[in-house]
């Protein structure tokens, strides 16, 4: 397994574990007067379990309406990423002009960039008629696969989303309070290890295998 991938399987892990430290020092007494010597309080059980709430809360499930706009953006924005990379092929080096208008402050956002590239093809199309230029450059297009179908596919993408702003692409749980959880638990997990040395308590907090405990009572009290 790799360093990531350890590091992933780490963080998820990490509520489950925070939850047991927590349970395991509300639980017992002897736990939290050992960790009580050592700063631990009721502020900082408050915080692990406010970042532990902050990890697990509810997200509550989009609307008919708004997974449908959700879906339509998404469509769209997997629309620009391919005719972005199709128009800078077929018009960078035989027609700079035309690219330079259509490239120009191209928003950040995919989606939003999508309907930028969508709208200008329409453009590209209407002065096509009277323009030279721009009927050659649309000429290009249609032998590099954006031709009249995918065009017309574009309009109705960039249609679908017309009503709505794009959605924001806010992982519904951030990396923030995901390692401000991990944080917490690192700095508490390691200061009872360091201050508990009764190996039951240990096992209740989480930071010891009941299994891994039990074969190391028996190598130790196998040697001679």
């Amino acid at each position: 397994m790799t360093e990531i991938a350890k590091t992933a399987r780490t963080i998820d892990e990490t509520p489950l574990r925070a939850m047991r430290f927590l349970y395991g020092i509300a639980s017992s007494d002897s736990i939290r007067a050992a960790l009580s010597a050592e700063g631990y309080g009721a502020e900082d059980h408050s915080e692990g379990w406010t970042l532990l709430t902050r990890v697990c809360r509810y997200h509550r499930p989009h609307g008919t309406a708004e997974a449908r706009q959700k879906r339509a953006w998404a469509a769209l924005a997997e629309w620009g990423q391919l005719a972005k990379r199709r128009l800078e092929v077929a018009l960078r080096r035989r027609h700079p002009e035309i690219a330079t208008w259509i490239f120009e402050n191209l928003p950040a956002k995919p989606g939003q960039r999508a309907a930028i590239l969508a709208g200008k093809l329409e453009s590209l199309e209407r002065r096509a008629a009277g323009s030279e230029a721009d009927r050659a450059a649309l000429e290009t297009l249609n032998r590099r696969g954006l031709g009249p179908e995918e065009r017309a596919r574009a309009h109705a993408l960039l249609s679908s989303v017309s009503q709505g702003a794009e959605p924001a692409s806010k992982p519904e749980i951030s990396n923030e309070d995901r390692d401000a959880l991990r944080a917490w638990f690192v700095e508490w997990s390691t200061v009872a290890r360091h201050s508990i040395t009764r190996r039951d308590h240990l096992i209740q907090l989480g930071l010891v295998r009941k299994a891994r405990a039990t074969a190391l009572r028996q190598r130790i009290s196998s040697r001679p």
